[in-house]
């Protein structure tokens, strides 16, 4: 059980309700049996009565609009007024620079992929192409004995089919069509 002199420490939480429940336990058991500590408490709860009867609140009205009135006849600050008036123009600068870096790109790609093309138009005929095999001997069976390689290499759908692994490549700017063949 708690002293008088602890449970006076504990009367102000306790009548504001403050304290762990065990403690409010406590002290309400003490303060039954104690008329100096309900004493005491009677004495915090009429000063606490006594002083929420003693404030005033004074009179607000007229206050907002006093306050607004105050604030709008201050003069903004100098980088304020020029931050308000530069940001419209940074708004539509920023939205103009993104469509054009996006155009700009979009004619960068477009370029890339179609100059090939646009010079072997521009040559007016297409050239014969240059065919390169390496190892062709182990892509294709023997070539029958009257069949030249000029055939083989021809005819590339067999090449190709009989060994997934090929690579053809056509370079159209040199007008060379590559067959690559691992070894």
């Amino acid at each position: 059980m708690a002293t008088c002199r602890q449970t006076k420490l504990l009367l102000g939480p306790f009548d504001d309700g403050e304290l762990e429940p065990h403690e409010m336990e406590d002290v309400a058991f003490h303060i039954v049996d104690c008329t100096d500590c309900k004493a005491a408490l009677d004495s915090y709860r009429q000063i606490g009565v006594a002083l929420r009867d003693a404030i005033v609140v004074p009179a607000l009205d007229g206050f907002a609009q006093a306050v607004q009135m105050r604030l709008e006849s201050l003069r903004e600050p100098l980088p304020g007024r020029i931050a308000r008036w530069l940001e419209p123009l940074v708004e539509r600068f920023g939205a103009a620079a993104a469509l054009g870096a996006t155009a700009a790109a979009a004619a960068v790609i477009t370029a890339a992929l179609i100059t090939p093309y646009a010079r072997t138009l521009a040559n007016g005929k297409e050239k014969p192409s240059k065919v390169v095999s390496e190892n062709l001997a182990a892509v294709t069976p023997p070539p029958a004995p009257q069949a030249s390689a000029s055939t083989v290499i021809n005819d590339l759908s067999k090449v190709e089919a009989q060994r997934p692994s090929v690579a053809l490549w056509n370079e159209p700017r040199t007008d060379t069509t590559v067959i690559w063949v691992p070894n």
